[in-house]
């Protein structure tokens, strides 16, 4: 990298749709090494600056119900791809935080089953509600989505603990509210669950951006201005070009109660300036 003038500590991750759910478990399933380390001392363990996610899937039993709410969940090969249901547990970003962080950091050795269902089920709406973040405690973790009575979906998931996420990069999720592939809540649902288990998270939301945005918006790049000059792109567009271009721009993360409540179980910030010292050397 360095031969061709680039810089170690500034790479960013970027991935749209499927992508950036790809992005997101290769980042969780890096993190999870951390409590190898004494086994596999050897590991790189090095992570992006940042991670980019546009208009992702980040929980896939939760965005199949929405594609065959749409019918097209038999035309779409997301099911497929996932290995069949049992599978979409393990491949879900979402659900693995939802589960290392009420599990661990909310001290519970088994979550009641009629206590998610009275915060989930008691109206219909509520269930939705408290995916876009509205309607719940925010001093509490954001309950996950799998019944707890559920026990063949989580047995076999990622061994995630509570502390490897700080290994984690500071996270910007991008949605656009004319998507209809996948609809904005599923990253603000994300968004919450990196926040409730100490990761640096933020939510980016664009009203006249639609699942394509991110990917087609590029062709109005101008041709006969300024390199520099990107304000005929689409907003989201925009945005995406100077978050890559300055990596080190600073930008606010609403740090979650429930997080700051229980980050002095964890030191968070003396293992992340731990990982970037082994990054910088190695």
């Amino acid at each position: 990298m360095h031969k061709f003038g680039g810089d170690a500590q500034k790479v960013s991750l970027l991935g749209h749709s499927a992508g950036a759910h790809l992005c997101a478990m290769a980042l969780l399933h890096r993190a999870a090494q951390h409590h190898q380390r004494s086994q596999r001392e050897e590991q790189d363990r090095r992570m992006p600056s940042q991670f980019i996610g546009m208009a992702g899937v980040y929980d896939i039993a939760q965005h199949y119900e929405y594609e065959d709410g749409r019918g097209v969940a038999k035309l779409s090969t997301m099911a497929r791809a996932m290995g069949g249901h049992e599978r979409f547990a393990h491949l879900s970003p979402s659900t693995i935080l939802a589960e290392a962080c009420y599990t661990q950091l909310r001290r519970h050795d088994e979550r009641s089953s009629e206590e998610l269902t009275s915060k989930l089920h008691a109206l219909h709406g509520e269930k939705l509600s408290l995916r876009m973040g509205l309607n719940h405690h925010h001093d509490e973790p954001l309950p996950p989505t799998t019944p707890a009575n559920d026990k063949a979906s989580l047995e076999g998931l990622l061994d995630f603990k509570a502390d490897d996420a700080a290994m984690l990069p500071p996270m910007v999720l991008a949605s656009g509210f004319r998507d209809t592939v996948v609809p904005w809540y599923e990253s603000s649902e994300f968004c919450i669950r990196l926040k409730d288990i100490g990761v640096k998270a933020k939510k980016l939301m664009y009203k006249d951006a639609n699942h394509g945005t991110f990917v087609t918006g590029w062709r109005r790049i101008p041709r006969h201005n300024s390199a520099t000059d990107h304000s005929d792109l689409p907003e989201a567009c925009q945005d995406v070009l100077t978050l890559v271009t300055n990596p080190c721009i600073p930008l606010s993360f609403p740090k979650s109660a429930f997080a700051t409540a229980v980050s002095h179980s964890f030191d968070f910030e003396d293992l992340r300036a731990e990982e970037a010292t082994e990054s910088h050397n190695a």
